[in-house]
């Protein structure tokens, strides 16, 4: 259970979208099968919505580790943000602070979720394992990291596999920190944070 108020947040709340094998496969967090309906009001606050920024919080910007920009006809439009997610990204072990191997496994990332056929990488921020919040698919487009419960949802991922290590304090504060900045953006009450396998009809 994530307890973000009380300052917990365990192993087990991370590796909540674990893998079946501990292999460098990046794994499916499943682009839901339906269409999304436009939000009738808008996504991002009004201020970061009128700047057109693609994130909130302290984060480093997308443009910092790729060029290629969303494919948005394969994408749907956010509807008004309601739930966060937790995810890591499940493939091989991750401790590195060096920028260059941060860029390299979003990159990663990014391209076999694009070979699935999606429109740009399924979550919307990543935190590396010094404690960097990065900017991934823009806000203002829905995720693909729960199945059948994408819209409304913010998708973070922890780089690493947090079966096979443990997160350290810097990700933990700037997971909490980036949690708490989205709350208080977007309303987000304390049970609807959650990790993937807290999400109704997430796979196990």
């Amino acid at each position: 259970v994530l307890r973000l108020l009380g300052g917990g947040f365990g192993l087990a709340a991370i590796a909540g979208c674990s893998t079946r094998s501990l292999t460098s496969r990046i794994p499916d967090p499943d682009y839901p099968g339906r269409a999304a309906s436009l939000a009738s009001e808008s996504v991002l606050p009004l201020k970061q919505a009128q700047a057109g920024t693609q994130g909130i919080g302290n984060v480093v910007a997308r443009t910092s580790w790729t060029k290629a920009s969303p494919i948005y006809q394969s994408m749907d439009r956010m509807t008004p943000v309601r739930n966060i997610t937790v995810h890591h990204d499940g493939m091989t072990k991750f401790s590195s602070g060096n920028v260059a191997a941060t860029k390299s496994r979003l990159e990663t990332i990014r391209r076999a979720h694009r070979n699935r056929g999606w429109g740009d990488i399924g979550y919307h921020f990543a935190v590396d394992p010094t404690g960097r919040v990065w900017a991934c698919r823009p806000l203002s487009w829905q995720g693909a990291h729960v199945k059948d419960f994408n819209e409304g949802n913010i998708g973070i991922v922890v780089l690493g596999n947090y079966d096979i290590q443990r997160p350290n304090n810097a990700q933990l504060t700037a997971l909490k920190s980036q949690i708490a900045t989205l709350r208080k953006a977007y309303r987000v009450s304390s049970g609807n944070v959650r990790s993937h396998r807290q999400c109704p009809g997430a796979r196990t």
